[in-house]
């Protein structure tokens, strides 16, 4: 049975989305493999962006009820991007709603506490999402490192400094990104980190903040030299790139072009690095296909800029293969976003 929600409130039943509604459902939000199970989702019209909450105070205390009501909520995704300050502020309110909830729930059945907290609410935005996706993507050195800088720029410009949050999300960065961890850090283990920071907290998280720092830079140097290497030795052959948003079809169309049998997923950011394979022309020549990540509406900014290494690759094919979704209901909106994006990347117009 599907709980009760504020009135005016437009939930997803699993109905086709119109092309109004459909940014909201962003071509598999719902995946299972972000591992993230939801209950339901909801319009909400803004009228004026509250600074500290980003909704009004109203629909807050509507989102708060609901997630007070359907414990155990652990993660609220909102599809925009939230500031630091927005995100500390909507997570306090809903973690306040939780306990209030929980221990009204127990009281009504009777129940002791026996010490047991209630499960703790994080909100994700739309940049912490897109992170989290390709975390789980990555899979190459080259993806590796690009995303540990995305995650390290997110850790260091969103997550309040001193936060236990700020300082999870950088040993969990370690772990992922660059481990392993004793050699790395110094530290024993995590257990000896959360020791140190419990005295020393500001430099604890300032330390590790600078290994992972160093590490990273190091790594992606090392994979710039390498790809330059690769380069030089691929003058001379004409570079095919395929192009497109992202789950459209790029990597079924280079195994039906090339005989390649890489793995298809019906996946957001299912390549994340660059994947060249040598196709045959009817000229008796051949030439090089290159599929690398696909677009996305809202892309933030500051992965752009971490994703320069497999972006560089697009940069020099010769022409481009634009793949697109002719039946998607946003194929328009999608092809702009494509070509705003290779533009973005420095891809000449007249490609």
């Amino acid at each position: 049975q599907l709980p009760l929600v504020p009135e005016g409130w437009h939930l997803d039943r699993g109905e086709e989305e119109s092309d109004d509604e459909y940014d909201v459902k962003e071509a598999a939000w719902q995946n299972e493999v972000i591992r993230r199970q939801y209950a339901e989702t909801c319009l909400i019209q803004i009228r004026q962006i509250n600074p500290n909450t980003f909704f009004g105070k109203g629909k807050t205390s509507e989102l708060a009820v609901f997630v007070a009501d359907n414990i155990p909520v652990k993660y609220v995704f909102v599809n925009t991007t939230l500031t630091p300050n927005q995100t500390k502020s909507l997570e306090l309110v809903f973690n306040n709603a939780v306990v209030a909830g929980d221990t009204r729930l127990r009281r009504e059945e009777g129940r002791m506490n026996h010490g047991r907290r209630p499960p703790t609410v994080k909100v994700f935005d739309r940049h912490r999402i897109i992170l989290e996706l390709f975390a789980l993507r990555a899979q190459t050195p080259t993806a590796k490192v690009q995303v540990g800088l995305a995650r390290l720029e997110h850790t260091k410009t969103r997550l309040t400094i001193g936060s236990r949050a700020r300082l999870s999300e950088t040993i969990r960065m370690l772990e992922d990104q660059v481990g392993p961890f004793k050699q790395v850090t110094g530290y024993n283990s995590e257990y000896d980190v959360w020791y140190h920071y419990e005295r020393f907290p500001f430099e604890t998280e300032r330390k590790l903040l600078r290994i992972a720092e160093g590490k990273l830079k190091k790594l992606f140097l090392k994979e710039q030299k390498t790809k330059a290497l690769h380069r030089k030795g691929r003058q001379g052959v004409p570079m095919i790139g395929l192009v497109g948003y992202t789950n459209s079809g790029k990597t079924t169309l280079m195994n039906g072009l090339t005989g390649a049998d890489l793995r298809e997923r019906d996946l957001l950011f299912q390549t994340l690095d660059t994947i060249m394979r040598r196709v045959y022309l009817p000229s008796g020549g051949h030439a090089i296909l290159v599929d690398s990540i696909g677009f996305l509406q809202d892309f933030p900014q500051q992965l752009s800029a971490t994703f320069s290494l497999t972006l560089g690759d697009l940069v020099d094919c010769d022409l481009f293969l634009h793949v697109r979704d002719i039946a998607h209901p946003q194929r328009t909106v999608q092809k702009e976003v494509v070509l705003q994006a290779l533009e973005d990347a420095g891809v000449p117009s007249d490609k």
